[in-house]
């Protein structure tokens, strides 16, 4: 479970809904179930899922091990049955966690960065949350060899933009966006059909400007949750009132 408010993410018993623990950034010490140990700014937990004690908010280029999320619920948790993926919203970024609990790195949601691979240097994906924009929002593992997921505002967009993008997944690249073109900035490639296109990408495009909008295939600012069957996207748009299939 995603608890936004207390900037963690806890875990259950799936068979009796006993609570087992939670992973973050820790404020009151836990009293068992985690080791804790310093990211190179605060304590978090480095290993194992903590019992007792408290979480706080990470600071917005966090080392790893602490979240960030945007207090209201809206953010991102899924898994492949080996890792967990967490939409760590005002860091910019998916963290990737053994399902012991235990950071492994992240890579980056810039959908308009074509460069950046995946990463467990603290460094690195310290440096990603610092530009206030492409927040992730919700994400998915697609059995294709690719993630998906939704920003919120995305950076070199207009409009607090929502748009889709896809990653692949092993090496945590960005693959290309999709949503509304803002006009006079087209995507400059990606997939055949996306250099010059207007209005909506009509495949996964790189480059150009996107934009919030109400057309078939765009998105509103506030769009957010996401999920999948093994072809298609399905894009919760809150400010459009619908829900929107997208082909993978």
């Amino acid at each position: 479970v995603l608890d936004s408010s207390n900037h963690r993410v806890s875990r259950y018993n799936a068979n009796t809904g006993a609570f087992t623990g939670w992973i973050g950034r820790t404020n009151v010490a836990p009293s068992s179930g985690c080791t804790v140990g310093s990211n190179g700014n605060y304590n978090v937990s480095v290993s194992g899922w903590c019992i007792g004690g408290t979480s706080q908010e990470s600071s917005h280029n966090d080392r790893g091990g602490g979240f960030a999320f945007w207090s209201d619920g809206r953010g991102g948790l899924t898994s492949d049955g080996t890792f967990l993926y967490i939409s760590n919203f005002r860091n910019i970024r998916i963290d990737k966690y053994s399902l012991a609990g235990v950071w492994q790195g992240a890579f980056s949601t810039r959908q308009d960065i074509y460069t950046r691979s995946f990463s467990s240097d603290p460094a690195t994906v310290s440096s990603w949350g610092n530009n206030g924009c492409s927040w992730p929002i919700g994400v998915v593992v697609g059995s294709d060899g690719f993630f998906y997921g939704m920003n919120y505002s995305s950076c070199n967009a207009n409009g607090g933009a929502s748009l889709l993008w896809k990653v692949t997944a092993s090496t945590g690249i960005m693959y290309g966006w999709k949503g509304a073109i803002q006009a006079g900035n087209s995507p400059s490639g990606g997939e055949a059909g996306c250099a010059g296109a207007n209005n909506v990408t009509p495949a996964w495009c790189q480059g150009g400007r996107g934009e919030a909008g109400y057309r078939l295939g765009q998105f509103s600012s506030n769009a957010y949750h996401l999920s999948q069957d093994a072809h298609f996207l399905y894009v919760s748009d809150e400010n459009s009132h619908r829900l929107t299939r997208i082909p993978k």
